[in-house]
C-alpha cells in the first residue's frame, strides 16, 4: 500500500516541484483506491455486506469523494452543502447518510426528498421532521450519545432514555428507525471505546431487532475515527482488530451479526497518509547553536502537527545520510509557526531544498488557512498521470490563482 513517503510518490512530487510553485499538497490517488479496497475487504471478511460510507468532512475534493462511489461505497455528510456535493458526485440519495447536530429545515427537507438516511441528533430534530410536509417516508437512524472518559455523555446524539423516547414517538406516528449510529472521535488507536459503545447500546439494538419485520436487518453504524500513522509514533492497531473485536462483542451480547447491516464511516485512515505537503527552504539561521530553516509554507497548512505525529524530512534524505537536526519554521510572521519536531538534514542545507511533511491528506488540508495570502495548490498522481485537484470550488480558500 503506497504511503506519502513512498519513493515513487516522492519522485513525482520532486519532479512536479521543478515545474510549479511550492507549497503544494500531493495525493496518491491510486493509493487511496487501494486503501478503500483493503479496508472494505477486512470488514467484509467478518461482516459480509458491510457498508463503507466516506466521511465528506475529512476531505471533500470531488476527485477523492467520487472514488468511493466508484468502489461501491456510500457518502456520510454533516451539512446541507455536503449533502448537495454528494448528490452532485452521483451518489443516489439512498446511499447518503446525513449526520450532524444542527440540520436546518431546508436541509432536512432535501434529505427526505432524496431518500437519504437521516441520523437524528436531538429530539428537536425529530419533532422538526414530524412537522415537515413531505410526501415520503423518512429514513431514520438514531445517533446515540457515547460515554466520555470523564464518565459524562458526549454532547452529540441522544441519551439512552431519549433514544427509547424517540422510538416511542416514531411508533406512535407509524414510523420506525432503521438502526443506530455512534461516532467516538478521531484517530482512536484503541478498540476499547468502540466495544464499550456497542455494549452500552446493546439494549437499544435488542429493541430494534425485536421490532424489525421478518427479513429486515437493523443497521449498526459504528462511525469512523479509525487511526492512521499520525495517531502514534509507536504502533497503529490494524483495522482487522477493530472488526474482530466488534464481532466478538456483539456475540458476547447474544446479538446475531447476520441480523445487522454493519456500517463504518472511514475518512482519515484512508486519505491522510495518501498525501504530503511539499515546501521549500527559503532561508537558514542559527540561534544559540540551534539550526533553523524557514520554508515557504505556513505550517498551519498542517494544523494537526501540534497534536499528532507528522513526519518532516528533507528530500535529500533519499540519497544521503543526514545528521544535523533543524527546526522547521514557517512563513507566517509569528513565533509559534514552526513544526513541533525537528527534521534531520544535511549539514549544509541549500536554499531551495525540498522539505516534505507527511499525513497531510485529511483534516490538515480542509482546516488549513490562508492567512497572509499564503495558499497551496493541490495535485495528485494516478498511475503515472499527474494532474491538479481541488478546483471544484469545495476548498476555494486554499486554491491560489493559477500563474
Amino acid at each position: 500500500m503506497t504511503k506519502d513517503d513512498d519513493p515513487l510518490m516522492l519522485h513525482y512530487a520532486r519532479e512536479l516541484s521543478s515545474r510549479v510553485e511550492t507549497p503544494f499538497y500531493f495525493f496518491d490517488i491510486e493509493g487511496i483506491r487501494q486503501r478503500i479496497r483493503d479496508f472494505a475487504a477486512v470488514w467484509r471478511a467478518h461482516f459480509p455486506g458491510a457498508i463503507l460510507a466516506y466521511s465528506y468532512k475529512t476531505n471533500p475534493i470531488a476527485a477523492i469523494t467520487t472514488i468511493f462511489r466508484k468502489e461501491g461505497g456510500r457518502a456520510e455528510v454533516v451539512s446541507e452543502k455536503e449533502l448537495l456535493w454528494a448528490l452532485a458526485d452521483g451518489y443516489p440519495g439512498s446511499q447518503i447518510h446525513f449526520n450532524g447536530p444542527a440540520k436546518s429545515t431546508e436541509a432536512l427537507r432535501r434529505a427526505m426528498e432524496a431518500d437519504a438516511a437521516i441520523h437524528i441528533d436531538s429530539l428537536d430534530e425529530l419533532d422538526l421532521i414530524f412537522k415537515l410536509q413531505v410526501d415520503c417516508r423518512p429514513r431514520i437512524v438514531l445517533r446515540a450519545s457515547h460515554l466520555l472518559a470523564s464518565g459524562e455523555r458526549s454532547r452529540f446524539g441522544l441519551l439512552p432514555d431519549e433514544c427509547h423516547l424517540a422510538l416511542d414517538r416514531l411508533e406512535n406516528t407509524g414510523l420506525s428507525a432503521d438502526g443506530i449510529h455512534f461516532h467516538l472521535g478521531s484517530n482512536i488507536n484503541s478498540t476499547a471505546k468502540y466495544m464499550q459503545s456497542i455494549s452500552d447500546n446493546a439494549p437499544l439494538l435488542d429493541r430494534l431487532l425485536a421490532q424489525a419485520p421478518a427479513g429486515r436487518k437493523v443497521s449498526l453504524d459504528i462511525g469512523g475515527g479509525f487511526p492512521s500513522r499520525s495517531a502514534s509514533d509507536v504502533k497503529i492497531i490494524p483495522i482487522d482488530t477493530f472488526a474482530k473485536d466488534t464481532l466478538r462483542t456483539l456475540r458476547n451480547h447474544n446479538i446475531n451479526p447476520t441480523d445487522l447491516t454493519m456500517i463504518v464511516e472511514p475518512g482519515r485512515c484512508l486519505v491522510e497518509e495518501a498525501a504530503l505537503l511539499a515546501t521549500r527552504v527559503m532561508a537558514r539561521k542559527t540561534r544559540a547553536g540551534r539550526h533553523l530553516v524557514f520554508v515557504d509554507a505556513g505550517l498551519d497548512l498542517v494544523r494537526s502537527a501540534g497534536a499528532m505525529h507528522h513526519r518532516v524530512w528533507f528530500e535529500s534524505e533519499r540519497f544521503e545520510q543526514h545528521h544535523t537536526p533543524y527546526e522547521v519554521c514557517g512563513a507566517r510572521c509569528y513565533e509559534a509557526d514552526r513544526m513541533p519536531t525537528a527534521a534531520v538534514g544535511p549539514q549544509d542545507v541549500k536554499i531551495g531544498s525540498m522539505v516534505f511533511i507527511s499525513s497531510a491528506g485529511a483534516y490538515a488540508l480542509v482546516q488549513a488557512g490562508v492567512w497572509n495570502g499564503l495558499c497551496a495548490r493541490i495535485y495528485g498522481v494516478d498511475g503515472s498521470k499527474v494532474f491538479e485537484l481541488g478546483r471544484d470550488g469545495r476548498l476555494p480558500e486554499l486554491i491560489s490563482t493559477p500563474s
